[in-house]
């Protein structure tokens, strides 16, 4: 899909089995101020999502594959199927912000390598704690000592150089990549690149969802590291809950009822979190 002004961006959305929010995202994107040359969904796994498309009256190009594919061979497929000299990727869980494309640009001028911020879609009690305890070292106002940059962009001669995504990695294949090219490329922080994160809609999932992120973390270090320690395990968790802070303290002027059901909610996660890192063992799941 080619925009009227040219941009040169490419954006890539991931999406992986039955995703609610789909076409949110997907919508997200085309509605930008200025918008994407290139706009492609790459699906993978059951649910295929031609008919909601069609329904929706949306036509953008399509790869979609019964079988699972990596998220590493599903960027790959984005990147060979698109041409343009900018490539940005969006989860079908995630919407763009106004300006996520206009503001890439002006930071890809200077950079070959831009990271976006991450804000809650809603601001509910959940949203909120969910964010603070899985995202908020992506929070646009994280202190610089406790950022993490994901959510990049890349100019595609970065891939010319450092070639594409490992295939091989379902989980973390953006982390291998970052640290692949930190060597040579700076990845800068774009904080007004915001993107919207939809958690699960309930406790419950939230917290099965943390229980999976924790088997995905130990598979990726035990890939590409041979292993994990309780440790390290430990100490990231620490790290967020660090990062965390920053977030709960914008919602000092809301009520107390609200932030003792923020707190509430953070304290099942930590201890969600506590429980998987020394029970669950590594698995390859959804």
């Amino acid at each position: 899909m080619r925009g009227d002004h040219g941009t040169g961006v490419a954006c890539v959305i991931l999406s992986y089995g039955s995703e609610p929010g789909l076409l949110e995202s997907i919508e997200s994107i085309r509605s930008q101020d200025v918008p994407a040359d290139e706009i492609i969904l790459v699906h993978s796994g059951s649910h295929d999502p031609r008919s909601s498309l069609q329904r929706a009256g949306i036509e953008i190009p399509l790869h979609v594959s019964d079988k699972r594919l990596s998220t590493g061979a599903a960027r790959n497929v984005g990147i060979r199927r698109t041409q343009s000299p900018i490539v940005a990727f969006l989860a079908a869980d995630c919407q763009a912000a106004p300006g996520w494309i206009a503001n890439r640009l002006r930071h890809h001028v200077r950079h070959e390598a831009v990271a976006s911020a991450m804000r809650p879609l809603n601001g509910d009690p959940l949203t909120v704690a969910y964010h603070a305890y899985r995202f908020a070292t992506r929070d646009p106002e994280v202190v610089p000592d406790l950022r993490k940059r994901y959510g990049v962009s890349y100019r595609r001669e970065v891939f010319d150089r450092f070639g594409m995504f490992s295939f091989e990695l379902y989980y973390g294949e953006d982390t291998e990549f970052i640290d692949r090219i930190s060597s040579e490329i700076e990845v800068a922080w774009a904080p007004d690149v915001v993107t919207f994160h939809r958690p699960p809609d309930s406790v419950v999932a939230q917290c099965i969802q943390i229980s999976k992120q924790i088997r995905r973390r130990k598979w990726y270090l035990r890939q590409t590291a041979g292993g994990y320690s309780l440790r390290q395990l430990v100490g990231e968790a620490l790290f967020r809950i660090r990062a965390g802070r920053g977030v709960r303290s914008r919602e000092r002027k809301r009520s107390l009822w609200f932030r003792m059901k923020v707190a509430a909610f953070l304290w099942t996660f930590i201890g969600t979190e506590i429980m998987c890192v020394f029970l669950i063992r590594p698995a390859l799941d959804g």
